[in-house]
């Protein structure tokens, strides 16, 4: 059981890395989404947004770990829970498509944040 004390490690180590998809290869992360930039604006919100959401989350999960506040991990997983909610939203009310994989992610990195929050202390 002391290999949950390191399962914040896990979502922190993955969106660092997509983080720094964003930063260094802008192009490349959104191609990976099936993004399309169209204009310049679009362009710097998309890289803005993506980039702050995936270092923020990061950032928490790391900071949960080193300091052993789960408030950090619960704060990570509030997003992921948001972003999931909203992509079943956007499906419904606004005749978007489900991105199924990305449910599954946010539910994963959900789960992982909270519970990884419950039991930072435990262990």
């Amino acid at each position: 059981m002391k290999i949950i004390k390191f399962l914040p490690l896990l979502p922190a180590v993955l969106l660092a890395i997509i983080s720094l998809n964003w930063i260094l290869m802008p192009d490349a992360a959104a191609e990976s989404l099936g993004l399309i930039f169209n204009d310049p604006l679009e362009k710097n919100t998309i890289i803005r947004d993506f980039t702050a959401f995936f270092l923020a989350t990061s950032i928490f999960c790391f900071l949960g770990f080193f300091t052993k506040s789960p408030e950090w991990l619960y704060a990570s997983g509030i997003i992921f829970l948001i972003a999931l909610v909203f992509n079943a939203a956007a499906t419904i009310f606004h005749d978007a498509m489900f991105a199924a994989d990305a449910f599954f992610v946010e539910v994963v990195l959900a789960v992982i944040c909270f519970l990884s929050g419950k039991f930072i202390n435990k262990f």
